[in-house]
């Protein structure tokens, strides 16, 4: 399944060309990573790169974190 990621600008990405800019670090997009984590745990499948920038989003931002996702 592919996740989209709507930009600012209106247009969407998949979540592996977000990973490729710096929209990675956007934390608007966290919910939408969230979501793609908890597809993978059901899916039993693994994506290392966007697992990566839901724990950096949340390093840079504690107040989001979500104990259930980690």
């Amino acid at each position: 399944m592919s996740h989209l990621v709507k930009m600012e600008n209106g247009q969407s990405q998949t979540i592996q060309e977000m990973l490729g800019c710096i929209e990675r670090y956007n934390p608007d997009h966290l919910k939408t990573l969230e979501a793609y984590v908890q597809d993978q745990a059901k899916n039993n499948t693994y994506d290392l790169e966007a697992n990566l920038a839901v724990l950096k989003l949340y390093q840079f931002n504690p107040h989001m974190l979500n104990f259930d996702i980690t």
